[in-house]
């Protein structure tokens, strides 16, 4: 899997309703692109996008930043394959270079949870495009980390609804209540150094109950689902099993999906 652990949206001007952990909380967009500034370079390969409605963002900088090559950022890598493979048939960035000095890509969205782009970079600012009067929930930006995870998982479908059961035996169904997903996953030895910095670096949104985006995509063939918004039961508490002679970590991930 590959999860997104520092959102730098949150260290940025973003408008406060596209960096709430609630994805009810929305902003609409207006004839203007959305221009989000950072105080100082950031790198991105990946997108996490909750509650939007519409198809797609655009998302655009200039070319003059700094292109970090996709080989020098390991989650960039499709499920830890050799660089140099297929990036167009590995992420869904769909890159372009438009007129004048500004490149555009765009991002299809298809459900919450974290989209990896075809290629790293490197900006203090970027703009965000989408139809006037579309609304969405949450952006968030920043470095995908790849954990690879064991073979075994453990998908659940949950509700939090309380129906009653008479003394006769009817069923009343509960008033309220919503349905989510929850997954469980294993990771042995696979946490490397790369991951606890982006966890040290986000970890005050992440030890507030942040919710994480997540990429699914190279353990689908087993799941009904190949994203995920969710957070993990014990985030607040984040314990890790060292390895013995190098810097090689395990954890059992447990994710409730958000909204």
């Amino acid at each position: 899997m590959r999860i997104l652990f520092n959102d730098i949206m949150q260290n940025s001007n973003a408008p406060v309703s596209l960096k709430t952990p609630s994805l009810v909380d929305t902003y609409t967009f207006g004839n203007y692109p959305l221009c989000i500034t950072f105080a100082k370079p950031v790198k991105i390969n990946s997108v996490g996008i909750g509650n939007y409605l519409g198809k797609k963002l655009t998302f655009g900088y200039y070319e003059n930043y700094t292109i970090v090559d996709g080989n020098n950022l390991e989650a960039v890598i499709d499920g830890g394959n050799a660089a140099g493979g297929n990036y167009n048939t590995i992420f869904n960035g769909n890159w372009k270079e438009a007129a004048g000095s500004r490149i555009y890509f765009d991002v299809p969205y298809n459900g919450n949870g974290l989209y990896l782009l075809d290629k790293g970079i490197e900006v203090t600012e970027i703009y965000i495009y989408a139809p006037a009067g579309s609304r969405i929930g949450r952006i968030a930006l920043g470095r995908a980390i790849n954990i690879p995870t064991a073979v075994a998982k453990e998908p659940c479908f949950n509700s939090t609804a309380e129906p009653r059961r008479t003394l006769s035996g009817q069923i009343i169904p509960g008033i309220g209540g919503h349905n989510y997903v929850s997954l469980s996953l294993d990771s042995r030895y696979h946490v490397r150094k790369e991951a606890f910095e982006e966890i040290k670096a986000g970890y005050k949104a992440i030890g507030a109950g942040y919710p994480f985006f997540i990429d699914l995509k190279t353990e689908s063939y087993k799941l009904p689902f190949d994203k995920l918004y969710a957070i993990d039961r014990n985030q607040r508490n984040m314990s890790f099993e060292s390895g013995v002679t190098r810097f090689l970590y395990s954890r059992r991930w447990e994710f409730e999906e958000c909204f």
